[in-house]
């Protein structure tokens, strides 16, 4: 069985790539075999009586009766735009299909440009992590400012904050300093005009937002912890048992908030998988590793 899906796979990865590198010998193909398989039905299948009756068609007089021309048109026509619809709709979801499959395999849930989508993301992992009472939400971030302090849209909480007041977060930023590599790295990344609406006007003043959002999350509860490092860190990250939501800060062609850049949303393919199973490599491991490995960067 395995080796008729892998053969499946190439034969399926194969005729994509000649869909894409050949449109006119691929088009010119699946047309004829449309065409062929259209007039195979036109002439070997017949719906009787009762079927017609079924769909309204009892009535109906086949076009080729009422003139033979009508009837090759018509078969043209179907033929055509069963082949448009196949090349353009239906055969594209098969050459995914192998893609697909490995992501899921590898734990990737969804990506998304949509900043309100992943901030959702991060509000359903922080409920999911504390009504469950099970492990801690483990941070990579700069400041926090968008997901434990400020709103980052009107009238939407920032997506960690129940978390925060809950003690549940374990947090890991960048030494506050303003020669630390990646504030001075992230700092550059902002337009003019993002510094001048939020007053970020030198390395130093993104150091006391930085301040500020630490002293906001101890004082939500002592119980979250902040762990400084010392290193140039590009992830913004946030890990719970079950997710892991990942955005980098580079590049930042929007020079703007980091709530903004594009996201992966990883599950942990591990979980609730039966006792002594032996345990799948996927990319959730990657960036929990990762994240233990930036916390002991300290300073």
């Amino acid at each position: 069985m395995h080796w008729f899906i892998y053969c499946a796979f190439r034969l399926i990865r194969f005729l994509d790539v000649l869909r894409r590198t050949k449109p006119w010998c691929w088009n010119t193909v699946v047309t004829i075999l449309f065409g062929i398989a259209t007039t195979a039905f036109r002439r070997y299948v017949h719906f009787t009586p009762e079927t017609l009756a079924l769909v309204g068609l009892e009535n109906w007089r086949p076009l080729s009766e009422v003139h033979w021309l009508l009837g090759l048109v018509a078969l043209g026509l179907f033929s055509a735009v069963s082949s448009l619809l196949f090349s353009a709709l239906i055969f594209p979801v098969f050459g995914y299909l192998p893609f697909t499959l490995a992501n899921k395999h590898l734990g990737i849930v969804a990506t998304s440009m949509d900043a309100r989508l992943v901030v959702s993301w991060m509000k359903e992992a922080a409920r999911r992590t504390i009504a469950g009472n099970t492990d801690r939400i483990k941070v990579v971030c700069l400041t926090g400012k968008h997901l434990w302090q400020a709103p980052p849209f009107d009238g939407v909480a920032a997506p960690l904050v129940g978390a925060a007041s809950a003690g549940k977060l374990d947090v890991i930023m960048p030494r506050a300093d303003p020669k630390q590599p990646t504030v001075q790295a992230r700092f550059a990344t902002y337009t003019s005009a993002f510094k001048s609406e939020q007053g970020i006007n030198s390395e130093d003043d993104l150091v006391q937002e930085m301040v500020k959002s630490r002293a906001d999350l101890l004082r939500r509860s002592p119980a979250n912890t902040i762990t400084e490092h010392g290193i140039l860190c590009m992830w913004r990250i946030v890990l719970t048992e079950e997710f892991c939501i990942v955005q980098s800060y580079f590049p930042n062609h929007g020079g703007a908030d980091s709530f903004k850049a594009p996201a992966f949303f990883y599950k942990n393919v591990n979980v609730g998988r039966a006792p002594g199973a032996v345990p799948v490599d996927c990319l959730y491991d990657t960036y929990a590793h990762m994240v233990e490995l930036v916390s002991r960067s300290v300073a």
